[in-house]
C-alpha cells in the first residue's frame, strides 16, 4: 500500500520505475474536517475503499505503470495503492512563488 489518506507539504512528482500503482486524490478543502487522527495531514478514517467512512463522491483516480509520472500539487488528499513489487521515486518540492 501507500499509508493512510493524506497530504503533503510539497508539491509530488511520483515516478513509477516497475509495477502499477493507484492514486486516489481529492482537493483539499474535501476532507480537511474529518476527525484528525495520527498526524496532521493525515485522516486514518477516510479511504476510497469505504464510502461510508470517507464522505467523497467522486475521488479522482490516477493508475500509473512503469515509465508514468504523476504531478500532485500541494495539499491534495490522497491514497495510493501498489501492485507487489512496485518501485516508485518521488522528487518533492516546494511551491515557486512568483
Amino acid at each position: 500500500g501507500g499509508g493512510v489518506t493524506h497530504f503533503d507539504d510539497y508539491d509530488n512528482l511520483a515516478l513509477v520505475l516497475v509495477g502499477r500503482k493507484t492514486f486516489y486524490m481529492a482537493p483539499p478543502s474535501t476532507i480537511a474536517d474529518a476527525p484528525r487522527q495520527g498526524e496532521d495531514n493525515e485522516r486514518l478514517s477516510v479511504s476510497p475503499h469505504d464510502r461510508l467512512t470517507s464522505k467523497i463522491e467522486d475521488w479522482e483516480v490516477a493508475e500509473l505503470a512503469a515509465g508514468d509520472i504523476l504531478y500532485l500539487p500541494i495539499g491534495w488528499w490522497h491514497f495510493v495503492d501498489s501492485a507487489p513489487l512496485t518501485v516508485m521515486t518521488n522528487i518533492w518540492s516546494l511551491p515557486r512563488v512568483v
